[in-house]
């Protein structure tokens, strides 16, 4: 596939996922983590985790679970996604 085509199908798929409902979107990641190898799952549950905690202290109202904390990095990843795909070097502003 050229890097046209790539870029393209990306965009697409990251379309749907936004116009996706929460609950599909929670669905996605789960699907997404079970596909994950065990370092790379291990990863994201520590910055889940860790994401959750500093929210949680940061407004000790806000009751943040560990479905909120994975669209937050969901969402991240998407925005990098996003940035790579433009051609926008992250490193270099």
């Amino acid at each position: 596939m050229n890097e046209k085509k790539r870029k393209q199908k990306l965009n697409s798929d990251l379309d749907n996922f936004l116009l996706s409902t929460k609950s599909e979107q929670v669905r996605s990641y789960g699907a997404a983590l079970e596909k994950m190898g065990e370092k790379d799952f291990e990863k994201i549950d520590a910055a889940c985790t860790r994401l959750i905690s500093h929210i949680q202290y940061a407004n000790i109202t806000t009751r943040v679970n560990y479905n909120d904390g994975l669209e937050i990095l969901a969402k991240l990843g998407m925005f990098l996604v996003l940035l790579d795909v433009n051609g926008k070097d992250l490193r270099h502003g």
